[in-house]
């Protein structure tokens, strides 16, 4: 009996933090379900969401095994007080009769599921135009880039890279400093006269 009460007042102090407005009602199942994963991750009673329930032990049983179901059991209640106190009044006839904690977020699924569905596929959507975006611009800055880029725009397509535009901008200074360290020097003193010079010598050659 005490055990059952600490495990209530454990539940109610924890569920404080679902208050009338973010409690399921049927419109904000993403949010509660977001909501109650991390409650329940937090409280360390996720994993029972997901593991079959042990059959119930006896006085004769070994004591590991009476350790280990009473363990359950107490992590079990926990989830499901959880669950059941984070739902709306009007909901909580649906999965008032099912034992478990893992039946009661599978009900709930199976109600509003649609929402959860809509929800990873308009994330799935967002994450496409980000990168859609990036493949864009990308191409724009490297289409746009002089004939002396050439080998850098051959070598970004080859490797498959995907770097962010503050990457690019990067790699495409560091690419400028090796192009200009790489202009051939012209020697002054090498450098031929011109033809105007040269005619200038001639003429100066006649009049002496």
């Amino acid at each position: 009996m005490a055990e059952a009460t600490a495990v209530a007042v454990a539940a109610a102090s924890a569920l404080v933090i679902f208050d009338c407005d973010s409690k399921l009602t049927g419109p904000n199942y993403v949010d509660w379900y977001r909501s109650i994963k991390l409650l329940l991750t937090a409280e360390i009673y996720l994993s029972v969401l997901d593991e079959q329930p042990p059959q119930e032990s006896h006085p004769d049983d070994d004591p590991e095994y009476i350790e280990f179901y009473e363990n359950f059991i107490v992590r079990e209640s926990k989830a499901s007080l959880y669950i059941q106190g984070s739902i709306d009044k009007t909901l909580v006839d649906s999965i008032k009769d099912l034992r478990t904690a893992g039946g009661k977020m599978e009900k709930l699924a199976e109600l509003f599921n649609r929402q959860l569905t809509h929800a990873h596929y308009d994330m799935r959507l967002e994450t496409m135009g980000i990168a859609f975006n990036l493949l864009y611009k990308t191409n724009v800055i490297l289409k746009s880039l002089p004939g002396s880029y050439a080998p850098f725009r051959m070598s970004y397509k080859i490797s498959n890279r995907e770097l962010e535009l503050t990457e690019l901008a990067t790699a495409l200074v560091e690419t400028e400093k090796t192009l200009k360290g790489n202009k051939p020097k012209v020697n002054t003193t090498d450098a031929k006269p011109s033809s105007k010079q040269k005619k200038k010598k001639k003429g100066n050659k006649g009049k002496t």
